[in-house]
């Protein structure tokens, strides 16, 4: 069992073409023998993004705090907000 605060998790500059204003922290992933989940938390800066993008594997959103939007498969925008 891993416990650790995010506090203690190094944060990391988006380096993906088209992002900007963005930072990732990964409290778990594989390298901490959890070879099928991973905990990723972005902090995106007021006007900031990431491109459009996909993945090959299943993924979950959660807004901690602020609001935004995602585009959806067809590239509508779906709003977001905290919960």
């Amino acid at each position: 069992m891993k416990i650790v605060g995010l506090g203690d998790v190094e944060r990391q500059k988006v380096e993906m073409e088209g992002a900007s204003g963005a930072c990732k922290q990964v409290p778990v992933s594989g390298e901490d023998g959890s070879p099928l989940m991973a905990l990723r938390v972005f902090t995106i800066e007021p006007g900031g993004f990431t491109p459009r993008h996909c993945h090959p594997y299943e993924h979950i959103n959660y807004i901690i705090s602020g609001r935004g939007f995602l585009l959806d498969d067809e590239g509508s925008r779906r709003p977001l907000a905290a919960g």
